[in-house]
């Protein structure tokens, strides 16, 4: 008798092992670590995560009113990094939603800095920012400083810098700057904030 409890005791303690182990295996796939938030938005964007956060090239550019416009300034930020052109049609159509992003997330400590390509020069960027009402920083990137250090190819490019400033993921082209998704990776960087 006290043989048959041992064995049937021995297959219930191997399920219940195995049963703890599946279970622990699930958790850890469902926990999203930090960092992971924003890597899944910016993939659901279509956007491409850095294998290894770099830190983010600064730069000075000019603002289109003369002033200097320096990254390490907005330090301790996230930062949605926008490389547009006044004459790139998808740069247009999306500006005006990453502008309505940064109204909306400016408080927490998001901004969105662009970075024009323009050479029509500073009248031709005010213009276009008085026209489609965008009040975000912008700089005329008119030596290709900005565009050497982040490796530009083509307009529009956005580049996400941590409030750490590391770089933790791109993408190029056209993007739904409404979308649930959006909102989700800029409240993902906002969370890596240590000042909260």
């Amino acid at each position: 008798m006290a043989n048959r409890s041992k064995q049937a005791f021995i297959p219930w303690s191997i399920c219940i092992i195995l049963g703890s182990f599946i279970l622990f295996t699930l958790m850890t796939w469902l926990v999203v670590k930090p960092g992971e938030a924003e890597n899944q938005a910016l993939k659901a964007l279509g956007g491409l995560e850095v294998k290894e956060a770099i830190e983010a090239p600064d730069f000075t550019i000019q603002t289109p009113d003369g002033k200097a416009l320096h990254l390490k300034d907005y330090q301790g930020k996230a930062i949605l990094l926008n490389f547009w052109a006044t004459w790139c049609g998808p740069c247009a159509k999306e500006l005006p939603k990453m502008a309505k992003l940064y109204e909306q997330y400016k408080e927490k400590g998001f901004v969105l800095i662009g970075v024009s390509l323009d050479f029509g020069g500073p009248e031709v960027v005010k213009a276009f920012l008085e026209e489609h009402q965008l009040n975000f920083p912008v700089g005329i990137d008119l030596e290709k400083e900005a565009v050497k250090a982040y490796g530009v190819r083509g307009l529009p490019t956005s580049y996400f810098i941590n409030p750490q400033g590391k770089v933790v993921g791109w993408l190029t082209g056209e993007r739904d700057w409404e979308s649930e998704t959006a909102h989700q990776l800029i409240k993902s960087l906002l969370d890596q904030n240590p000042k909260g």
